[in-house]
């Protein structure tokens, strides 16, 4: 059955082809050595889930996971038969009998191998439809414990985000961190919901995903079971040093996610993580003023976007928090970002305050203060 699901994948195939022509015609690099650590590290986690169903069910229970994973990747030979969505993304099947734990339709976890955008964002959706009730994705579920995902134990999951969480991360702070998102989505007089809810169902179609550490206790935790399935653009450090730090450390690491998936499928134009994009052009402007200055940023590497990712989405958020006026509160002085209010924004930039006005006062709500203050 190995040979007949590898013919039919397609995103993996397109993904190798595409890896070859970049290292051997167009000089772009290793990149089939990328494309081959992707690949084992997704053989890797599928091997895990295996080796705890034995665990669980014995040989029983290792043959039932074994077959789960050969009808998902045997479901991937019908995706040539889907166009593109509304948003120039591709859309995805899954056979009936492949779906998660908790009942939703997904494709193959060996789909998001084929590449990913700017290095972490999922470049096909992982769940094919949403809830028919869109409405539900709202909603935050109570914090759940998970087992396959090594070093993190639980999770919550709100307006289609996940936030992993480690054994030391406080109940209390995972909650906080919800909250703080639940909010950003609150359906506001000025807000334009159908664009709003597509936010959300890009969120959850492409798995944005924020694992949760306690900055002294997991430093080393491995983000590798969960890099393997979702959209993870960043952290959320618990047990920040300086407790004043504590409120942006959380606002920031939730708009990456936001922005990175939920804004980049919505608004490709506007927000997409493409040298193409107003987004782009804005920073560039941003960054010739010298309001934006990347110099700590040119040690990452500009192989596979990842780079221009973090570029945008440190962009991003200093945009929104600017514009939304919790910079001279919450923030700090930095030598990346100038400007602290929406009156500098406006005056200095006037290119960013109109993409904000245009995309992210129909969409998004600053959270509020009192919810912020309670992590200082």
């Amino acid at each position: 059955w190995e040979s007949k699901a590898l013919v039919h994948m397609n995103s993996f195939t397109e993904g190798f082809i595409s890896a070859l022509t970049r290292e051997y015609v167009e000089d772009g690099g290793p990149s089939v050595g990328r494309f081959a650590k992707k690949v084992r590290k997704f053989m890797c986690a599928e091997e895990e889930k295996v080796r705890k169903a034995k665990k669980r069910g014995g040989a029983q229970g290792a043959e039932r996971a074994i077959a789960k994973l050969q009808r998902v990747l045997e479901s991937m030979g019908s995706s040539n038969a889907h166009g593109q969505s509304s948003n120039g993304s591709s859309s995805s099947s899954s056979d009936s009998g492949s779906g998660t734990e908790d009942g939703s339709s997904q494709s193959s976890d060996c789909e998001r191998v084929a590449g990913l955008i700017g290095g972490c964002v999922l470049s096909h959706p992982y769940f094919s439809d949403v809830p028919e009730a869109v409405e539900a994705l709202r909603s935050c579920t109570d914090i759940i414990s998970v087992e396959d995902y090594k070093a993190f134990s639980k999770k919550v999951t709100v307006c289609g985000i996940m936030y992993f969480a480690t054994p030391n991360v406080p109940d209390d702070f995972l909650r906080s961190v919800a909250k703080v998102t639940a909010e950003i989505f609150t359906e506001a007089p000025h807000c334009n919901s159908s664009q709003q809810l597509s936010v959300i169902e890009n969120c959850h179609k492409y798995r944005a995903c924020c694992p949760v550490l306690l900055k002294k206790k997991d430093r080393r935790v491995s983000m590798s079971a969960l890099e393997s399935q979702h959209s993870v653009c960043d952290v959320i450090f618990a047990g920040h040093e300086r407790r004043e730090r504590q409120a942006m450390e959380v606002l920031e690491h939730v708009l990456h996610h936001i922005t990175d998936v939920g804004m980049h499928y919505t608004f490709p134009n506007e927000w997409g993580l493409t040298t193409e994009s107003v987004l782009y052009k804005v920073m560039q402007e941003a960054i010739d003023k010298r309001i934006y200055n990347v110099a700590c940023y040119r040690k990452i590497s500009p192989k596979g976007g990842e780079r221009l990712r973090v570029l945008l989405q440190e962009f991003g958020y200093w945009l929104i928090t600017t514009a939304w006026d919790l910079q001279r509160e919450f923030g700090h002085d930095s030598k990346e970002w100038l400007l602290r209010s929406p009156s500098d924004l406006l005056e200095k930039l006037p290119s960013a305050h109109a993409l904000f006005n245009a995309t992210v006062v129909p969409t998004l709500v600053p959270p509020q203060l009192a919810t912020l203050r309670t992590f200082a």
